[in-house]
């Protein structure tokens, strides 16, 4: 289970994801997002937040 920071830094990063993901997927990259996390010591934080964010739809790269 997320501890509260996560969860939230993972819903901001699907809500910029879901954002970018309205774009027709045929058509080239129209908007792109960089979120910089500092201070994340934590692998596995780290990896259930790259899971997530891959499973929207227009993420290329995390």
């Amino acid at each position: 289970m997320m501890n509260q920071p996560v969860r939230l830094l993972v819903s901001a990063m699907l809500l910029t994801g879901w954002l970018v993901s309205t774009a027709n997927a045929a058509s080239p990259v129209k908007n792109a997002s960089a979120i910089v996390v500092k201070d994340m010591h934590c692998a596995t934080c780290a990896q259930k937040i790259a899971a997530k964010l891959y499973a929207v739809p227009a993420v290329l790269e995390v």
